[in-house]
């Protein structure tokens, strides 16, 4: 082979470089091509590029006019390049390691932006491109757990629901609406470290948890102060035949007790023993008349005063009510008030502790109601009474004056 003006010349005939043979290039042969048998179970075809430094740099391009062209693009590569040069060679494209094991591709844009963007060692067959703003088109799968950090994600337009879905998405039906779906049969859990706190379905929201020593607060706050603001909890249903719109409460394999409107009566608000309100009811306010009922079942107990029993029902209220201390002792006054929670009257507002210690009381209604009836029969008793004995006073006198009469006319005196 010949060389002329620093390329070939004389090629006539196919030219043959021997297994493990070089052919260098440039002055002092810093880069050449070989057949390379050195590993048994892969000859390749080998580039050998320069170590890298200030000039020659090991970097391999394929281009369109390139030759005697000052790219000005590869200065300061120290591992090896293969790279493409666009057609107006402004830009390239290219493989290169940027440290020991670590693969990058590298994208050199005509205004002199440079993207590095490193290929994950990741055991997979695809991989996206880090820390550049991308649109994916189509639908994407990922069959392992896709994990932010220090990001979001963001919805910039919608989507029509899909009903059967698992789906989160921003809804096109419905302005700056975000929509959690899941089929019909379907339900949202809220779990804390692997235990379920909150499941959401069609016909329930269940918030379970266990907090030892600490008190669950569910707490709605408007933080505004202006006439306007306020807080309302709304519980409605469809119509008159419906159930209850109630709120109950339970101890756990005890008392429950529920509140509400109860839809089977117009304007009637009710509290219940149980679980249905209309049922069991313990107290009912007709909301448009105002009146007030309660349940007077379990009155006539032995713990609760009667309106047939032994007491001076009179007596009992003054004791309870009288406004000068001075006339009663307040050691009687106390005895008086044990004695009325005795009865059923008094409800210590402590209940848990003891009742002669008590931080004040509640007065029981239907006791008390029946204290005052007994009060007032008994008024009527001893006005009956009272009556009766005048008129049998009346009645002897006129029979005194009878006789007197009757007296003086047999003695000849006149009427």
């Amino acid at each position: 082979m010949g060389f002329e003006g620093g390329g070939f010349a004389g090629l006539g005939a196919t030219q043959t470089v021997p297994d493990d043979g070089i052919v260098y290039f440039g002055a002092g042969g810093p880069s050449g091509i070989s057949w390379d048998t050195t590993d048994a179970n892969a000859n390749t075809l080998m580039f050998q590029l320069p170590t890298g430094g200030t000039v020659d740099v090991p970097a391999a391009v394929f281009g369109i006019g390139i030759f005697d062209v000052d790219l000005a693009m590869f200065n300061g590569i120290t591992q090896p390049f293969l790279g493409l040069i666009d057609a107006d060679r402004d830009s390239h494209v290219g493989f290169f390691y940027s440290a020991d094991d670590v693969a990058v591709v590298r994208m050199s844009l005509a205004a002199g932006t440079v993207r590095n963007h490193t290929i994950p060692n990741v055991a997979s067959d695809t991989f996206a491109v880090l820390d550049a703003t991308q649109t994916f088109a189509g639908a994407k799968t990922f069959s392992a757990n896709v994990t932010m950090s220090a990001a979001d994600i963001r919805w910039s337009s919608g989507v029509a629901v899909t009903a059967g879905q698992y789906s989160i998405f921003r809804d096109t039906a419905a302005t700056n609406r975000m929509v959690l779906n899941v089929p019909t049969s379907a339900t949202y859990l809220i779990s804390v470290n692997g235990t379920s706190i909150w499941a959401l379905s069609p016909t329930a929201m269940n918030y379970t948890s266990s907090q030892d020593g600490s008190i669950i607060l569910f707490e709605i706050n408007n933080t505004s102060n202006t006439a306007s603001s306020g807080v309302r909890l709304l519980l409605t249903v469809a119509g008159g035949s419906a159930a209850n719109p109630d709120l109950q409460f339970q101890i756990e394999g005890a008392e429950r007790v529920a509140l509400g409107l109860d839809n089977a009566v117009a304007n009637r608000f009710a509290v219940s023993q149980g679980s249905a309100v209309g049922t069991d009811d313990r107290l009912r306010f007709a909301i448009n008349t105002g009146i007030l009922d309660l349940d007077g079942t379990s009155a006539l107990t032995a713990a609760v005063v009667g309106l047939f029993d032994d007491l001076d029902d009179a007596l009992v209220l003054r004791s309870l009510f009288w406004g000068d201390a001075g006339l009663i002792p307040t050691e009687q006054r106390e005895r008086n008030r044990q004695m009325l929670y005795q009865r059923g009257v008094l409800t210590p507002k402590d209940s848990v502790h003891d009742p002669s210690d008590p931080g004040g009381y509640f007065i029981s209604v239907q006791p008390m109601i029946h204290l005052l009836a007994g009060g007032i029969y008994q008024t009527r008793m001893m006005v009956d009474n009272l009556q009766q004995e005048l008129r049998d006073i009346i009645q002897a006198q006129g029979q005194r004056i009878a006789l007197l009469e009757r007296q003086l006319h047999s003695l000849g005196c006149p009427e």
